[in-house]
């Protein structure tokens, strides 16, 4: 199942406007967080060696090694995590939060944009003397933390017509619920696994990617993210972790967070305002400044903002507010840290604190995040990880190539200005204009030159005119011939061909968004098999600022 990948200029109007910025191939904004470009693989030894990690690495790799054992990880994802005992052993780490059946297309990008990123840096490292020698080693942060339940409760495939396909499981927690940690229903999950056989086209591999996905969905929705991610990347060593796994070695960063909440506050409100003065609409909105960047757990697993008081803190639990004096909360964090969790803003510290992390590989809501909180870094005393954006991407199938070849809509075009469809058609109508005037304004002078032929003949006896009507009837019904025929043949105006325009349009580009964002993985699995994997790993480049068009051959 071969393909070719051609790379174009990305079109980022849906994006946030400092992403628009920071992904601009000659955009210097990676300084707003690292003297190091991430786009230059000579970048990634030199910030390995600024990085003096202190973080204990024997019981960092027992504890990555205990989970991914309790997932049945294969033994180069086991092995991996052995290796962060070592202190030349860092981490290139990308994160997206659980969701129903693997979550969408841009994820895998990522995935994938982490392993290769880490096989091309060892492969430079091992020219070097075995002293200087770092080991790459790539980790999706599995942020299970994460409650927006539309988010990760839903999955979206398309259907015979390329239409969106919408599978959710019932809304039956609250809005500020932790489900993804929750124990999955096996009921519910049956029943859409089987909407969703009924949805995947009916291919060769069908069967293959339902099984895969059966098999994992067990445990919570985080764990069964898990074992999908690994039953895809396992074998060639990614390593998996929920935040939960760190938080015992993330104590210090949660009493920091809650001893100095007026002090973050602060800061983060002064980098709202840099932001909005260079232009940029911060993407975070902060709370009152009470609020904290730590949530509780309570003993039903759900999460609760912790908010400062007098002389403690707290949190609000429907019409009741559960109150902690000072000392106690910062027993229950030495005691049960298991039970402390960071708020989006804190999660890449924590992340940066508790992993050695070199670059972390972000969407385009992760970049705006960490413009905004890039000061929290250099208070908490962490140096902030190399920002890499992610590779953006789109599937062609080969039937909807030729499509493009017939109407002229070269892949260039197609990824520079998405709008071009519009005046393809737009040019086609005019041309169809055009057509149908030459075909009137024939049919006129048809009927005069039958007039003048009729007037002459009338009195001479040479032709009964009901012969010579006839005659022009003839020529009419050849001429509508030839109309029709123009029409349905010609590769754009033709009633197949634009059929086939508007199947590749809701395919390229699903409710006029990005099909990164919208379609899940899974349905790209099942059309093309898991060949779909290596294709997309020898032509993904995981340092391109282009977007990726991959056209099945």
């Amino acid at each position: 199942m071969p393909m070719t990948c051609v790379k174009a200029p990305d079109f980022l109007e849906k994006y946030h406007p400092y992403t628009v910025s920071y992904r601009a191939p000659e955009a210097e904004l990676y300084r707003d967080f690292s003297p190091f470009n991430p786009r230059q693989l000579d970048s990634y030894h030199a910030y390995a060696a600024s990085l003096n990690w202190q973080g204990e690495r024997e019981a960092l790799a027992n504890a990555l090694k205990s989970y991914l054992e309790r997932l049945q990880a294969p033994s180069a994802a086991l092995a991996n995590a052995a290796r962060f005992a070592d202190n030349k052993t860092v981490a290139i780490v990308t994160g997206h939060q659980p969701s129903l059946f693997g979550g969408p297309l841009f994820l895998m990008f990522k995935l994938i944009s982490a392993l290769q990123l880490c096989q091309q840096l060892n492969q430079r490292e091992s020219a070097l003397p075995e002293t200087d020698r770092f080991h790459y080693i790539p980790v999706y942060w599995n942020a299970s933390e994460d409650h927006n339940r539309s988010e990760f409760c839903r999955a979206t495939v398309f259907d015979q017509e390329h239409d969106l396909i919408h599978l959710a499981q019932a809304d039956d927690t609250g809005s500020g619920s932790h489900r993804s940690a929750a124990q999955i229903d096996t009921s519910e999950i049956a029943d859409l696994l089987n909407k969703l056989a009924e949805i995947l086209p009916p291919t060769e591999f069908k069967n293959e990617v339902m099984d895969n996905l059966k098999g994992c969905m067990s445990g919570s929705l985080g764990e069964a993210m898990s074992r999908l991610v690994l039953s895809w990347f396992g074998e060639q060593g990614l390593l998996v972790v929920e935040p939960q796994v760190l938080r015992p070695f993330a104590r210090p960063v949660f009493a920091k967070a809650l001893q100095d909440w007026k002090e973050i506050y602060h800061l983060l409100d002064k980098s709202r305002q840099a932001m909005a003065e260079r232009g940029y609409p911060p993407p975070l909105m902060l709370r009152e400044t009470e609020t904290t960047l730590v949530y509780y757990l309570d003993e039903n697993g759900e999460r609760n903002r912790l908010h400062a008081e007098a002389d403690g803190y707290g949190y609000s639990s429907g019409e009741l507010f559960i109150r902690f004096e000072t000392a106690t909360i910062f027993q229950k964090l030495e005691a049960h840290p298991e039970s402390f969790s960071p708020s989006a803003a804190l999660r890449p510290v924590m992340q940066a604190f508790t992993l050695p992390v070199v670059a972390y590989i972000a969407g385009g809501g992760e970049i705006a995040y960490h413009c905004q909180i890039c000061g929290l870094f250099q208070y908490f005393g962490i140096k902030i990880p190399m920002l890499l954006p992610r590779p953006a991407g789109t599937i062609i199938k080969k039937s909807l190539a030729k499509t493009m070849q017939r109407m002229g809509i070269s892949p260039e075009k197609l990824l520079s200005d998405r709008w071009e469809w519009d005046t393809i058609l737009k040019a086609a109508e005019d041309k169809n204009h055009t057509q149908r005037n030459v075909f009137t304004e024939f049919k006129d002078e048809l009927d005069k030159a039958f007039e003048q032929l009729a007037d002459e003949l009338s009195n001479s006896g040479m032709i009964n005119l009901n012969e010579l009507a006839r005659t022009q009837e003839r020529c009419y019904e050849n001429i509508a011939v030839l109309q029709k025929r123009l029409e349905q043949e010609d590769p754009v105006l033709g009633k197949e061909a634009r059929k086939r325009y508007f199947r590749l349009r809701k395919f390229v580009l699903p409710g006029e968004r990005y099909q990164d964002i919208c379609v899940w993985t899974v349905y790209f699995l099942a059309c093309f098999g898991k060949d779909l994997i290596a294709e997309l790993s020898a032509n993904l480049d995981p340092l391109s600022a282009l977007h990726h068009l991959f056209i099945m051959d």
